[in-house]
């Protein structure tokens, strides 16, 4: 048999070369090509698997290992990923996450997935996460349309109250398998809440405050957070009472004759998001004391009126003590007045 000279040689290995090359490009790849950027190599490193959790809704959902691509359905949510370090596991948010800046990052990737109430389902089973962490305004039966397990878990948490909101931080980091993440995090937000705790003045009678989002037409009141509300349980812890609520976590409109019944010594205004949003908060609030109502409050009158950044009073989550020292300094400035007015606090322009 004639020995095969090294130019053919040559040729034929060059000619399987680049057919095994064209195999490879046409085999159909897997999901992981979507990911935006990539993941860290971050194991359990005092997780434990298998287990189980509840979530919102009641149900059980069963985790077989660490999942490690996650999805975001609501701003809370991703709040509590990265604050446990994890932001780096998210694949995709819904459209009302921009903070932090990472999850603006993602965002801007177009890594989107619709709103909470309403993710596109058929999006979010593209990218064929481990895990779907949804708020319970997200329906049971769009969470049933997302959970295949074990391959996609999906659950939902409520953070309603104070004490769920802290506890479904532990949660996230149980079923992400960093619980001594969600420990330190929670030790540190336990102590900040008693940090302020510590200046609040403990006045035999609650201090009257009246907490608004914002105006309807006409400069009438908006909704304002029910007394056992996450919002509503921090107004209590500072020694003050919402007189616009009423029982349970429910939020309602108070009336003009209610308030003027019980009226508040301090009204707590959350500000605009927007430069233009801030510029109109200004001006009803200009109008105010010329109201043939509100000019009839004294808090009012005599300008007591506080305005305060909304974030970390519309979403429940790692900002909670934010939230609060916002909330006490403005109803207890004489409590607060050696420290200076948070970031996320702004005076009234009175």
């Amino acid at each position: 048999m004639a020995v095969m000279s090294m130019k053919k040689r040559l040729l034929v290995f060059g000619i399987g070369f680049l057919l095994g090359c064209g195999i490879l490009f046409v085999l159909p790849r897997p999901n992981r090509d979507r990911e935006p950027h990539p993941w860290h190599a971050q194991t359990a490193p005092d997780g434990y698997y298998p287990l189980v959790a509840s979530d919102a809704h009641g149900r059980e959902v069963r985790f077989e290992r660490q999942p490690r691509h996650f999805i975001s359905l609501a701003p809370s949510i991703t709040e509590i990923v990265f604050a446990l370090g994890m932001g780096d596991h998210l694949m995709a948010v819904s459209e009302h996450c921009d903070y932090p800046e990472g999850a603006r990052a993602i965002a801007g990737t177009g890594a989107v997935i619709g709103s909470v109430d309403r993710p596109n389902v058929e999006l979010i089973l593209q990218y064929a996460p481990d895990l779907v962490l949804a708020w319970n305004h997200t329906a049971v039966t769009t969470l049933e349309q997302l959970h295949r397990p074990p391959r996609i878990v999906a659950m939902a948490l409520a953070h309603r109250t104070l004490d769920e909101v802290l506890s479904d931080i532990a949660t996230v980091a149980r079923v992400t398998g960093v619980p001594s993440f969600g420990a330190r995090l929670l030790a540190q937000l336990r102590a900040e809440l008693v940090e302020v705790d510590e200046r609040i003045p403990r006045t035999e009678e609650p201090r009257p405050v009246l907490l608004l989002p914002g105006f309807e037409q006409s400069l009438t009141p908006g909704f304002t957070p029910g007394k056992d509300s996450w919002v509503g349980q921090l107004i209590t812890r500072a020694n003050a009472r919402n007189v616009g609520a009423g029982p349970g976590v429910a939020y309602r409109v108070p009336s003009f004759e209610s308030l003027l019944a019980d009226p508040p010594y301090v009204i707590l205004l959350q500000n605009g998001r927007t430069e233009a949003e801030r510029m109109a908060r200004q001006r009803e609030i200009a109008e105010l004391p010329r109201h043939r109502l509100w000019g009839r409050l004294e808090a009012v009158r005599a300008g007591r009126i506080v305005l305060i950044e909304p974030d970390p009073l519309s979403i429940p989550g790692p900002r909670v003590t934010q939230a609060y020292r916002s909330l006490a300094m403005g109803i207890w400035p004489e409590a607060f007045a050696d420290m200076e007015a948070a970031p996320d606090q702004l005076q009234s322009p009175r």
